[in-house]
């Protein structure tokens, strides 16, 4: 999945530059041309926080926070599955 890809691929690059990967709203992706406006086309209109992470198996970690158009919270984990939260 795309969005993983970046996710990783940004993980990598601020720990080789030394600096601890914050997550990040999935629009700043877009603004820095890691990922397009297809890429996050599922999410259109809602709030999304990427978190970085580590290149390895896929696994369980949180990959994603959404808050949607209408209202319902999101956690999506790196290997696909989606959970809502209360």
């Amino acid at each position: 999945d795309r969005i993983l890809a970046v996710a990783q691929a940004y993980h990598q690059q601020q720990t080789a530059q030394g600096r601890q990967p914050e997550p990040m709203r999935i629009q700043e992706f877009v603004r820095e041309g890691l990922l397009t406006e297809h890429d996050i086309r599922g999410f259109a209109g809602a709030d999304v926080t990427v978190y970085p992470l580590p290149r390895g198996p896929i696994s369980t970690n949180l990959l994603m926070r959404a808050r949607m158009p209408d209202g319902r919270r999101l956690v999506i984990l790196a290997n696909g599955r989606v959970q809502d939260v209360p």
